[in-house]
């Protein structure tokens, strides 16, 4: 049995729908709130095409070799053994964490710092589940957790940080005296000349 980035698409697609349906009824967000949920669970989901997926069941696969060392705590930055990654692996990881650093104030209320931070247990989760796949052999390809997946995917998430902050900022010279309050932008307005954090 092999879990693919099809099979986590039908059921995005499908329990979407039902979590937006609630959050406009009982939260009252806006259709702009909406279409910014939505496109932050496909980013998501893309994320977990790179990090998980797919999970082979199969005897066959789950008896392979895991990856040796499972588990590297030791930084690039640090590493005298020269086991390095390739420059695509760089920045892969830091790429995978700019959509959440810019993103994440378009979904949920949360300050500058607050992202930054959320930018952490965020890549820890990614490493997390990687290590409970090898760990626990429920599927294969066995992942290395590695911290320095961590420390890039940070750097990725305060790279998107500071693009906000710039957008931001040019939004709000140009349009700060328009009044938005209506339509499908009224949402990304406010958030983008809110005063806080």
């Amino acid at each position: 049995m092999i879990i693919q980035f099809g099979h986590a698409l039908i059921v995005v697609v499908l329990a979407l729908p039902l979590l937006l349906i609630y959050l406009r009824r009982s939260r009252r967000l806006s259709v702009g709130h909406l279409l910014a949920i939505t496109t932050f669970v496909a980013y998501l989901l893309v994320v977990t095409s790179f990090t998980v997926l797919p999970l082979r069941f199969d005897a066959e696969h789950l008896s392979q070799q895991s990856f040796s060392p499972p588990i590297v705590l030791v930084p690039f930055f640090l590493d005298t053994a020269g086991d390095v990654m390739s420059a695509n692996q760089y920045l892969g990881n830091i790429l995978l964490g700019v959509p959440f650093g810019f993103g994440l104030r378009f979904v949920v209320r949360t300050s500058i710092v607050g992202t930054l931070f959320a930018g952490v247990p965020f890549s820890l989760s990614i490493e997390a589940v990687q290590w409970v796949i090898t760990r626990f052999g429920i599927a294969f390809p066995s992942r290395t957790v590695d911290i320095n997946d961590v420390l890039l995917n940070t750097f990725g998430v305060t790279l998107g940080v500071l693009a906000f902050l710039v957008v931001r900022s040019l939004y709000r010279t140009l349009f700060d005296q328009f009044d938005s309050d209506t339509g499908l932008w009224s949402h990304f307005h406010r958030v983008l000349v809110a005063q806080s954090g």
